[in-house]
């Protein structure tokens, strides 16, 4: 996800254009994925040539079909810069939580979704000048027009894929609150250039475009493998989507995304399952990209503490339910108090302490009874030694590996966590990573 005011800002406080910017970026991201064991079939950038392709086609099936809407509106302008603020260029004060570092397209604090001339104390964020309003025309997606079509859908796609609680509320929350048309253009430079006779000095607004990316990069991996990208992304008998993100991300996936398919009047492959998480906070605050707060997966590696230990701490904290904070005290501690899981036997013999344990278990008059025994996290094994590596702190520890399929399969019995997602059987279409596939 390539373009947007975040892209071109940083770009210009580096002194580089946007593609040098985001040529290292997907460097440092590949290299960041590859170190955790996690691989692509297509690592893709929505800055491909497929993106621009994909992005314009539904647009004009938009625009054809009578859901695309032109507004005069007065956008925030500074002086200094010459230029119109589309949501980044802008913070203020968000008129919701009083938070006072909001964006002008989002706050960071509460969440809620923001046009920039709604901040309370705007100031320009490349001059920290005060911008005033000034005229200009912008192109809308007609949320209203499409909502004959995109309430019974979220209705039935909700249930029958069984959408995570806090998406089904956040997306009920927006019905309710009544849709409306949402700007889809921007005044940059750096962005997906709009087909239409006077708008070629406007681009698409990112979050038009970025979850079309997922379409786009199926058609590129299409064309290095000899498929049809339409038989995963206009299959909808056959193909299942599932989504996974964080919960400020919702309402693009499930009324914006959506709306645009649903308007363009193809048959798409939809949404069917949506598992999104609260928020996943740092220390006594939020992550913040644009602030630099937090530990991110550059942090990760410099910190040679081994990636499965990384990768059982959010196994086991995934804020499903509620916010979790992490901190390093909390993560040191579960990390050590949890390193014998490293060195349990890898094959379930009668010498395996948790095959011993779940053999107890599945003796035990509860499950003789038939009644379900209540979940309950795994029993401690006994304490071993794992692996020595540096903390943050520079001092040595017994880190854990987490372990290898069959001894986590021992410790969880038949709730065990496999070390990869399953693969759909083989094809010449089996690498799509963002569908699934029907038995």
């Amino acid at each position: 996800d390539e373009y947007g005011t975040a892209t071109e800002t940083k770009a210009q406080e580096e002194g580089v254009t946007p593609r040098e910017l985001c040529d290292r970026f997907h460097a440092l991201h590949r290299d960041i994925y590859s170190w955790f064991g996690i691989s692509f079939d297509k690592f893709g950038r929505t800055s491909a040539p497929e993106q621009t392709q994909t992005t314009q086609s539904i647009f004009l099936d938009l625009e054809r079909n009578g859901y695309i809407k032109e507004q005069t509106i007065e956008q925030l302008y500074c002086d200094s810069c010459g230029r119109f603020l589309a949501d980044r260029y802008v913070k203020g004060t968000c008129p919701s939580c009083g938070y006072e570092g909001a964006r002008g397209d989002q706050c960071e604090h509460c969440g809620k979704l923001l046009e920039p001339t709604e901040l309370i104390k705007p100031q320009c964020s490349s001059c920290g000048s005060t911008p005033h309003l000034k005229a200009t025309t912008h192109l809308y997606i007609d949320l209203p027009g499409i909502k004959p079509k995109l309430e019974p859908w979220i209705k039935a796609a909700s249930e029958k894929g069984f959408w995570s609680n806090n998406a089904v509320q956040m997306t009920q929350a927006w019905l309710r609150d009544g849709l409306r048309p949402r700007a889809i253009t921007r005044d940059l430079k750096w962005g997906i250039p709009v087909p239409l006779a006077g708008f070629e000095d406007k681009v698409f607004y990112v979050w038009f475009d970025a979850p079309i990316g997922y379409i786009s990069m199926t058609a590129g991996l299409a064309a290095e493998k000899g498929f049809d990208w339409k038989s995963w992304w206009q299959n909808p008998e056959n193909v299942e989507l599932y989504q996974f993100i964080g919960k400020d991300n919702i309402p693009f996936h499930t009324v914006i995304f959506p709306s645009s398919l649903l308007g363009s009047g193809r048959d798409w492959t939809m949404l069917h399952h949506m598992s999104s998480s609260e928020y996943l906070n740092y220390e006594s605050g939020k992550f913040s990209k644009s602030k630099g707060v937090g530990v991110f997966g550059s942090d990760v590696m410099e910190t040679t503490i081994p990636a499965d230990v990384w990768r059982f701490y959010i196994f086991w904290n995934r804020p499903e339910t509620s916010d979790y904070t992490f901190t390093w005290a909390d993560f040191l501690e579960k990390a050590s108090s949890s390193a014998t899981w490293a060195t349990w036997p890898t094959a379930r013999s009668p010498s395996c302490p948790a095959t011993t344990a779940e053999r107890s278990r599945r003796a035990s008059p509860t499950r003789r009874s038939g009644r379900r025994p209540r979940p309950s996290r795994p029993p401690s094994p006994p304490r071993l030694s794992g692996p020595t590596c540096a903390t943050p702190s520079g001092r040595s520890s017994n880190y854990p590996i987490w372990p290898t399929s069959a001894s986590r399969t021992a410790s969880h019995g038949r709730r065990g966590l496999p070390t990869r997602r399953p693969r759909p059987p083989s094809s010449p279409t089996s690498a799509i990573s963002c569908a699934t596939w029907r038995s």
